[in-house]
């Protein structure tokens, strides 16, 4: 349990979050080109988040966590080539693709890692999960404007070296952690049959997905636009 939280915190420290779009700015993007670049990111998480699920279940809830966390890594490593629009895309697309790993697969290693006897308090342990999800990002938040104002180099650096951190831990966890974890050999033929059916069985469902797609789309305008807004009235990006 101490080290699903532990990679929680890690990997929900986000220093670029709510600057990287001025970073952007700063190396000649255009607004538009930045709304592109999000509309493609978000797209790309409507895409990936039913297979990799699917996957998850498949391959293991671990190697889903580590590969989501090393696709993390990639994308950060792609703001040092600011100037090559297709490798910051590329990057996009490979952050969206492995928050899709992610998301969902961490809820399913809290739930996993608790005792059995210990189920009915789930909830309990997924308002403490949620807590640290939540102060991660807030924390990183204001240390990602403060690195900013000294370097952006040393920002993106530093946020590689934390999503390595939590590559680690996740590396760490045990496989005995986990419980009901299906390691069948698969094709990516029978995933995306599975995926077919799944709709086919439970067509509302994916009316939910679309829900929590667009809320969280709601959310991002405001993260990503709203720092372009204030940057307009002279902040500093500290401040913002």
């Amino acid at each position: 349990m101490k080290k699903v939280i532990l990679y929680n915190g890690l990997s929900n420290i986000m220093l670029e979050l709510i600057v990287w779009m001025i970073y952007l700015k700063a190396m000649g993007w255009s607004t538009a080109q930045i709304a592109l670049l999000e509309s493609a990111f978000t797209l790309g998480q409507v895409v990936f988040e039913f297979p990799t699920g699917i996957i998850s279940d498949k391959i293991g809830h671990k190697l889903a966590l580590l590969i989501g966390e090393g696709l993390s890594i990639f994308y950060l490593m792609m703001f040092f080539f600011a100037q090559q629009h297709v490798l910051i895309y590329c990057g996009l697309i490979a952050y969206a693709l492995g928050l899709a790993f992610i998301s969902g697969t961490d809820v399913s290693l809290l739930y996993e890692s608790i005792l059995e006897n210990e189920r009915k308090r789930y909830l309990k342990y997924s308002g403490y999960f949620n807590m640290v999800s939540i102060l991660a990002v807030g924390i990183s938040n204001f240390i990602g404007g403060y690195l900013a104002k000294i370097s952006w180099h040393l920002l993106f650096i530093i946020a590689i070296i934390i999503r390595s951190l939590a590559f680690i831990v996740a590396l760490n966890i045990n496989k005995e952690d986990f419980q009901g974890v299906s390691n069948e050999n698969f094709s990516l033929k029978q995933i995306f049959e599975d995926f077919k059916q799944f709709l086919i069985a439970k067509p509302y469902f994916i009316y939910l997905i679309l829900l929590m797609c667009t809320s969280s789309a709601a959310v991002t305008i405001s993260y990503q636009y709203g720092p372009l807004m204030l940057k307009k009235f002279n902040l500093s990006v500290l401040m913002i």
